[in-house]
């Protein structure tokens, strides 16, 4: 699906827009974890390209045994 910049633009500078401004610090602290997580998994190196990237996201990493114990306690 691609969304041209005009409908973007329409998009952010409506209702939706304002509603992301009024709400950022609640939107903030529900997204951080998700963010800190998907950068954790990523691991992004420096000279990682966005296919580099793609190739992580597609390929589910595997806890290494100290992060499996961590998460059993």
């Amino acid at each position: 699906m691609t969304i041209d910049n005009a409908t973007q633009i329409d998009f952010w500078n409506g209702e939706t827009g304002r509603n992301w401004v009024t709400h950022a610090a609640i939107m903030e602290a529900m997204l951080q974890p998700l963010g800190e997580s998907v950068m954790y998994t990523l691991a992004p190196q420096p000279g990682n390209t966005s296919s580099t990237l793609a190739v992580v996201v597609a390929t589910p990493r595997q806890a290494s045994p100290a992060e499996s114990a961590q998460r059993a306690r």
